[in-house]
């Protein structure tokens, strides 16, 4: 069997794994809204600024590792960028 060039031969290629991880970025993110629904102990807009008091002392005390982590994810974004732009012109 010949070579087809618009065949990719890597079934398990980047664009599997993307797939995957948007995926379960989403299954994630909907499962984790249900159970936060779910077990909630207060109402709503107490809820809201608890949740938003935690969220900005997490922050404050975590500068450093996120803006490590925030930069990582740019560099990452942007590779995938350019290996998915390169695999396209192919």
């Amino acid at each position: 069997m010949a070579n087809n060039p618009n065949q990719n031969p890597d079934k398990g290629g980047v664009e599997s794994k993307i797939d995957k991880l948007v995926m379960g970025a989403i299954i994630g993110g909907a499962i984790g809204s249900v159970i936060g629904l779910a077990v909630a102990p207060d109402k709503g807009e107490k809820t809201r600024k608890a949740i938003f008091n935690k969220g900005k002392e997490f922050v404050s005390s975590h500068k450093g590792e996120i803006s490590s982590a925030t930069t990582m994810a740019k560099e990452t974004a942007l590779g995938l960028f350019r290996l998915i732009r390169n695999l396209t012109k192919k």
